[in-house]
């Protein structure tokens, strides 16, 4: 009896009905399994074929779940343990901003003191530092003109009036100043005089 092209034999004829179905339905498995049957994509045993957990991570070999055969959105936050993705489990670099979404950390979601300076980069602090100094610097400036605007606006103003203080000092006003001979003691003084002799 030869065997067919997947290498397995041909069901024999003139076998019990009940017999040849199964000897086919066998076959067609078989088939299936080894990715020779059209339809079939080389996927072999389907999900809906293998027992809850049969496949466990210690069956599995290094590095055969890569990313080109995990559907997208297949992997969420919901179906991560918790503690299960740890910094030791992440390459270095692998987590860039791209990868983020907007606004995925924020200042809520950062435990106190756990951003120190060792896991700062070179030249960040000395970089803030710059430009706090700055900051500083331009603050203080714009201070410190302020002021001297001010002082020197009542310097003038302090001018004025001591300026116009002495004018009045050097040129005082007598409202009882009346001028010429119409004063006491004047002309009219001396004519009663001279017929009185």
């Amino acid at each position: 009896m030869a065997n067919n092209q997947h290498g397995l034999p041909p069901v024999p004829k003139g076998l019990d009905r009940q017999l040849t179905t199964y000897l086919q339905a066998v076959s067609n498995l078989l088939n299936r399994v080894a990715g020779t049957v059209r339809g079939s994509d080389g996927l072999g045993v389907g999900t809906s074929q293998v027992a809850n957990r049969t496949v466990t991570a210690q069956k599995l070999d290094d590095e055969c779940v890569t990313k080109e055969k995990i559907a997208s959105g297949s992997v969420t936050g919901k179906k991560i343990k918790n503690g299960a993705v740890s910094t030791k489990k992440i390459e270095d670099e692998s987590v860039t901003s791209e990868k983020l979404a907007e606004e995925a950390v924020t200042t809520e979601k950062i435990k106190d003191k756990a951003v120190t300076k060792e896991k700062l980069a070179d030249d960040v602090l000395s970089s803030l530092k710059t430009e706090l100094e700055e900051k500083i610097t331009t603050a203080v400036t714009e201070s410190q003109d302020a002021m001297r605007e001010e002082m020197n606006e009542a310097l003038d103003q302090l001018r004025e009036d001591l300026t116009e203080d002495e004018e009045e000092e050097n040129n005082p006003s007598d409202p009882n100043d009346g001028g010429g001979g119409d004063g006491p003691g004047g002309g009219e003084g001396a004519g009663d005089g001279d017929g009185d002799g």
